[in-house]
């Protein structure tokens, strides 16, 4: 190749074969782009184990997300994790959901034998401080929970530079843990649903409680 060739060459955006060439993001980009976890605390949208079945049916945790995503506050998802006792047969309805949506779910036994004590949010927290020292290229960490225990995990985890969402039902979330998120989430609460799907209980007309009135008989 004569030096008058290689100047075009360097000048002309196409390669010698004709073609643009075309730089494609690099590693670095590919993994900034996935920058968010989400944190699903099981237990406590169910408000414990002793949940009814019509309650779990109406727990939707692809609504949960989509009104997480309605904040534009986060990036791709990287990791989404679902602690609960998955064992429990009750909760075996949930499974297709979590696979739909790519949800790991993990496993967690309770500690003591009360029904309403939650461990998850021992693991959850454990986790989440992990992903936040070998996940450096996570920034955005979301917590479905309403437990005010987490309060003390999304301070810890604005000491390393994170953002914290929370995400709970309007009735149960703790305001210690509001107060400390960058942005929270407010999801629909499935037993308030229930409550507005049971009919309201029927009255007597007041000429029928005349007649079974003793005295007008």
């Amino acid at each position: 190749m004569s030096p008058r060739t290689a100047k075009i060459c360097r000048e002309n955006p196409l390669s010698q074969s004709g073609n643009p060439q075309k730089e494609g993001p690099t590693m670095k980009e590919n993994t900034v782009r996935f920058n968010t976890a989400i944190f699903y605390d099981i237990e406590n949208l169910l408000k414990g184990y002793s949940f009814s079945q019509r309650m779990i049916v109406n727990l939707s945790l692809s609504q949960i997300l989509e009104e997480i995503r309605r904040t534009e506050k986060i990036g791709q998802i990287a990791v989404q994790r679902a602690y609960a006792n998955w064992s429990d047969p009750r909760l075996a309805i949930m499974r297709g959901e979590i696979n739909e949506l790519g949800i790991d779910p993990i496993q967690v036994f309770g500690f003591s034998r009360e029904p309403k004590k939650n461990a998850a949010d021992i693991q959850l927290a454990i986790d989440a401080v992990d992903l936040a020292h070998v996940r450096p290229a996570l920034e955005v960490f979301v917590i479905v929970s309403g437990d005010g225990g987490f309060a003390s995990l999304a301070k810890k985890l604005h000491e390393y530079g994170k953002t914290v969402i929370g995400c709970a039902y309007r009735s149960s979330a703790s305001s210690t843990f509001q107060a400390v998120c960058d942005a929270f989430v407010w999801i629909p609460d499935p037993e308030e649903e229930e409550r507005q799907e049971r009919p309201a209980p029927q009255t007597l007309p007041s000429a029928q409680a005349e007649v079974t009135d003793p005295r007008n008989v």
